[in-house]
């Protein structure tokens, strides 16, 4: 069995997602909670993140050029960034969407360099079943 690995930080993906996700603020952010709105809007308390002021920390400077590890030192002591407030069920599926396409082409290129054997996908550890009759992989 041969494994893709959608790997959406490379520039190959990340240009084609949201502007929000290219700016390093994607911890509860609007990125975040768009996806998770899309996904089950009642894991999301409204009344609270309709209220959340934008906070802008760039995770990458703070956990990899300053060696930080703990939200309360990133300056995140609610453990969010970005702007939450501005996210939306309409995003999040548009996201969804992306995030899929991006996963079925690197199977189909996979599939395509080794003769269409069974290929598995797998993006960001998550792992969900998603079938048709040329291709099949876990996404």
């Amino acid at each position: 069995m041969d494994i893709a690995f959608t790997d959406i930080t490379r520039k190959k993906y990340s240009s084609r997602l949201v502007d929000v996700f290219q700016m390093g603020e994607s911890h509860a952010d609007r990125y975040e909670t768009s996806l998770v709105m899309a996904i089950d809007p009642s894991l999301i308390d409204e009344e609270r993140r309709r209220t959340l002021p934008r906070l802008p920390v760039n995770l990458v400077e703070k956990l990899f050029e300053q060696g930080l590890s703990k939200f309360k030192e990133f300056g995140m002591p609610a453990a969010y960034c970005g702007d939450p407030a501005s996210a939306s069920v309409e995003e999040g599926q548009m996201i969804l969407e992306r995030l899929s396409d991006f996963v079925l082409e690197d199977v189909e290129a996979l599939s395509r360099e080794q003769g269409r054997r069974s290929t598995v996908a797998y993006m960001a550890g998550k792992s969900v079943k998603r079938a048709n009759s040329e291709r099949r992989c876990a996404v």
